[in-house]
């Protein structure tokens, strides 16, 4: 059985559609799509379907919805597809057979190719992970609070692996592919600065130095427009190096990977399944912590924003070396 939510949610059976017709089955389905692998309790996902709104017989209504589901998957599947586990419901299939799953997967997969100078394989990856959209992810739930975060984490990992693509183009010298790419690409994300310097780069090495530099004007002119902020350094220096017309401009820096949120109750499949491209962060922390056993002690900082996959990292670390204490601040 395969299971998409990069778009509307799709069920399928060996190429059969499965229909899930109510809307609020979708919604319910795409809840515990979200967390496969994992049990998800009832009152969070009561939460999920009606928010601050719940009906007086939300339980029983909620269980008379996982037994349609259950009807509907287990009769196209001949088998237990969703479990009760204590009090709550979870999905038991291959977390791969959810498209989420895949995409972030081959992302991870692609980003590792590029660390090991493997550009070609980094760009099949990557186009079969772009090819797993067929439009906004989580279609049937874009006015539900309990999918917004997840929406917007997918979306940035998304356009992330637009940019991991064009680097691998600029790498195997396909300089004019990327630009037309990008071009379409920074017409709709005016104000990421990775794909801004992508064009430039490719602009420049297609032999258009002009058009290289009008492009940093104009997103230099947008970015003080709409947010009163200039370029980083970074892209000063790049548009300075082009101006000088140097031979050997080296790639824009690759920008951090977008980690998906921990929940309680996370399983180690599952947790491996969301630590994408994430191979350098790891070996950087246990080389840190290894640093720190061989010498007299110490403090290790390990610090970003929220929400970035802090947690997620400890908790890999923690699962493969278990007398390491640490915690996420």
């Amino acid at each position: 059985m395969d299971f998409g939510i990069l778009g509307p949610l799709v069920v399928s059976h060996e190429g059969v559609a499965v229909e899930i017709g109510a809307p609020k089955q979708r919604a319910l389905l795409i809840c515990l799509l979200l967390r496969v692998g994992q049990t998800v309790p009832v009152d969070r996902l009561i939460d999920a379907l009606w928010e601050e709104d719940p009906p007086p017989q939300a339980r029983v209504t909620l269980r008379s919805y996982i037994s349609s589901l259950r009807r509907l998957l287990e009769g196209a599947d001949a088998g237990p597809v969703i479990v009760t586990r204590g009090n709550g419901y979870g999905l038991q299939v291959d977390p791969e057979a959810v498209d989420m799953v895949r995409f972030e997967k081959l992302v991870g997969d692609a980003r590792d190719a590029a660390g090991d100078a493997d550009p070609s394989s980094a760009l099949a990856l990557l186009d079969g992970a772009l090819g797993l959209w067929r439009g906004e992810a989580l279609a049937d739930v874009t006015d539900s609070a309990f999918a917004t975060g997840e929406r917007a984490r997918l979306e940035e990992l998304r356009l992330s692996a637009h940019e991991d693509r064009f680097d691998a183009l600029l790498l195997l010298g396909r300089h004019r592919e990327a630009v037309a790419a990008l071009e379409s690409f920074t017409r709709d994300t005016s104000l990421r600065e990775r794909a801004q310097a992508q064009l430039m780069l490719a602009l420049y090495r297609s032999g258009r130095a002009p058009d290289a530099l009008e492009a940093f004007k104009r997103y230099r002119e947008t970015l003080v427009e709409e947010l009163g902020l200039d370029p980083s350094p970074e892209l000063h220096q790049l548009a300075e190096r082009i101006l000088r017309q140097e031979e050997e401009i080296p790639p824009p820096p690759t920008a951090p990977v977008v980690a998906a949120p921990v929940v309680e109750g996370t399983s180690p499949a599952s947790l491996r399944a969301r630590l994408v491209g994430r191979t350098h962060e790891r070996a950087e922390l246990r080389s840190a912590v290894d640093r720190l056993r061989t010498g007299v002690g110490g403090l290790l900082l390990f610090s970003g924003e929220p929400g970035i996959g802090k947690s997620t990292l400890l908790e890999e670390l923690a699962r493969v070396d278990a007398d390491v204490g640490l915690q996420a601040r």
